[in-house]
């Protein structure tokens, strides 16, 4: 049977957060794009992905973007503010606060559930007029042509081939694309295990995230929106050490139990527990994000850990940078695929994507450990960054993403 075939300006393949914000952003610009994904996406969108329990940080300067996209004020009626970050050690360490009134830029971030933050985008790109979707489709082969003929790249799927000036790789950390195109990357496997679950808890958070860590690894406690509950819900994040076991297999009372061992009933005693679900961490980043007539972005680029909860920003400036750049070489009558356009967005987002991948690995390091010395070092760290305006200042922006963009 022949295959049929389709041209478009770019493709997108990858059908997650990073993949639909980069569809939304490429046509805006009027650029024609194609949306692979090998998932039913319109299966999937109606039946609202409830068994997604996690939830997202999105940064103020994402929240920016969001809005620039029209796609926030769907967000926050379901969205909650953090009002203030505390970070400690153990149960008992002092604690280092950040409190963003002081900025005067709003809120340091928002917690916002996936299945929320996932219906709203999928149902913007489903009801585009301008982005074609080829769902229920697996890339079988890519090429990306020559630069001898370098006129287009294609894939080839199990019906069709599908040309395009460029391909965009959004496919996540266990990227296909990434390896199809062989492109070179470091991995380290941390040999940690993070669990996300859900709490129902007596007292009110008052948009309060907590940061605790351990020596086996640090807990995250994120306030969420209350949704039908007579309780106060929050988000956690549990980072621990894999040589302590796999904490999944335990039955949920005793893991309640490990749980609340550090929790410390912070908001009151935990009313309920949602069934914990187990993800393996570890880092990878590619040495160059770029090939000829093809980029990688969000994860597939860059997966970080998720001690800072900056993942999913990094990954929206990484589209917000991009199409921009492809906008300016479309508008300047320039190939869109070509190594000097992608190479001007790989110099553009360098610097931002560096500091992420190494402060978050650093932070893992330094608060995962219990040598004495290491110990001293980050106790003093906390009580010189509590004592600074300055300092708190800089780490506040960094982390609300307004270092990083530019919102006119």
């Amino acid at each position: 049977m022949k295959k049929k075939n389709y041209d478009y300006d770019i493709i997108v393949i990858g059908a997650g957060f990073i993949g639909l914000i980069a569809c939304l952003m490429l046509s805006e610009k009027s650029l024609n794009v194609c949306l692979i994904e090998k998932r039913d996406l319109k299966r999937n969108n109606k039946s609202g992905n409830i068994e997604d329990k996690r939830t997202t940080a999105i940064s103020q300067g994402t929240k920016r973007i969001l809005d620039e996209l029209e796609v926030w004020d769907f967000l926050v009626k379901d969205s909650q503010a953090i009002n203030k970050i505390e970070v400690s050690e153990n149960i008992d360490g002092g604690n280092l606060e950040f409190d963003p009134h002081s900025l005067d830029e709003g809120d340091l971030g928002y917690i916002v559930r996936n299945k929320d933050l996932r219906s709203i985008l999928l149902k913007k790109v489903l009801n585009s007029k301008i982005i074609n979707i080829k769902d229920k489709t697996e890339v079988k082969k890519i090429n990306l042509g020559s630069y001898i003929n370098s006129d287009k790249a294609f894939i080839e799927t199990k019906d069709s081939i599908i040309t395009a000036n460029l391909i965009i790789g959004a496919d996540g950390r266990y990227s296909k694309i990434r390896y199809l195109s062989n492109m070179k990357y470091y991995s380290y496997n941390y040999r940690q295990n993070s669990y996300i679950f859900n709490i129902d808890h007596v007292k009110n958070h008052n948009g309060v995230a907590l940061e605790r860590f351990f020596p086996e690894g640090p807990l995250a406690i994120l306030p969420m929106k209350k949704k039908q509950s007579n309780f106060f819900q929050s988000s956690v994040v549990w980072t621990l050490d894999s040589s302590l076991g796999d904490f999944s297999k335990l039955s949920l009372t005793n893991f309640r139990t490990e749980f609340e061992r550090r929790y410390q009933n912070y908001f009151g005693l935990v009313k309920q527990i949602s069934i914990p679900i187990k993800y393996p961490l570890n880092v990878s980043y590619v040495f160059e994000c770029y090939k000829h007539r093809l980029v990688l972005i969000g994860d597939a680029a860059q997966a970080i850990h998720p001690i800072a909860g900056q993942g999913f920003n990094l990954g929206v400036r990484d589209c917000r940078e991009l199409s921009i750049v492809l906008n300016n070489s479309k508008l300047s009558g320039l190939d869109i695929g070509l190594d000097e356009t992608l190479g001007e967005y790989s110099k553009k987002r360098w610097i931002d994507k560096k500091i992420f991948i190494e402060s978050t690995h650093r932070l893992n390091f330094i608060f995962s450990n219990d040598n004495p010395i290491i110990r001293f070092t980050r106790s003093n760290g906390l009580r010189l960054i509590q004592k600074s305006k300055f300092l708190k200042k800089q780490f506040m922006l960094l982390a609300m993403g307004l270092r990083n963009i530019k919102i006119t």
